[in-house]
């Protein structure tokens, strides 16, 4: 990633989105750190806006809990078999 892709993936105005991606996640750790005393529900939203709001698709998603049943393994139509089913 080039420095004037970075530079103006700050400005908003980057033509990569490789470039929006890595300045999100700039952003992200630098809330968490500036949040590392705190471990809440809005520390923890923060984060995720800063991360997501950079990430083309996934902005209105940004700082908030999603709304539907979320598992880890199997396939993405179906929990069944999954390692991991997060409680409703």
């Amino acid at each position: 990633m080039g420095a004037r892709q970075l530079a103006l993936a700050e400005l908003n105005q980057a033509t990569w989105v490789n470039a929006m991606s890595v300045a999100a996640n700039v952003h992200a750790m630098e809330a968490a750190l500036e949040l590392a005393d705190r471990v809440d529900r809005a520390a923890i939203l923060t984060m995720h806006e800063k991360l997501l709001m950079g990430q083309s698709g996934w902005e209105s998603h940004a700082g908030r809990f999603r709304e539907q049943l979320v598992w880890i393994g199997s396939t993405g139509t179906s929990p069944r078999g999954a390692t991991f089913v997060a409680p409703r």
